[in-house]
């Protein structure tokens, strides 16, 4: 039997995106997962939308929550609130603005099954979107953390 994924996507103001990102995880080609989205105290809609897209698929999952902060925390405490919930084997975080190619769970989990030794797996990136802003952000992993000595990896993750 697959382990148990817990997807979290820590959220704050995503009304318009959320669908497309929790549609992403919707259509996994991996089946055992559960979702848990954390929401930061939006201003907007995003509960609302996220509650209702729950309410209509909540059965493709093992389990979906969503959380909910009465005050603004900022992004690190509200990933934070997502890991306190997840009971899944392994954690995937995704922005509540991303998505996820419908292999991405099933490719990484295939890795980790065939190297025993990962602790931590991180997935390289297609960014999308407004080209202006594509720039600035492809830039920081087409020359970073891809590139980096596990050491130094290590390193950034840890700070």
């Amino acid at each position: 039997m697959e382990s148990c994924i817990s997807v979290i996507i820590p959220v704050y103001n995503v009304e318009s995106y959320l669908p497309r990102c929790v549609d992403s995880i919707c259509n996994q080609t991996y089946q055992n997962l559960e979702l848990v989205v954390s929401d930061d105290c939006s201003k907007d809609d995003t509960v609302k939308v996220c509650r209702e897209w729950i309410a209509a698929n909540k059965d493709r999952f093992a389990a979906a929550t969503v959380i909910e902060s009465e005050v603004n925390t900022g992004v690190s405490a509200n990933c934070n609130r997502g890991f306190s919930y997840a009971k899944g084997e392994w954690i995937k975080v995704i922005a509540g603005d991303d998505t996820l190619k419908e292999d991405c769970v099933r490719i990484n989990m295939d890795y980790v099954g065939s190297n025993p030794s990962v602790d931590i797996l991180f997935s390289r990136i297609h960014a999308f979107g407004e080209a202006e802003k594509l720039t600035r952000y492809e830039s920081r992993f087409k020359y970073g953390y891809f590139y980096m000595s596990p050491k130094s990896f290590k390193y950034r993750l840890l700070t």
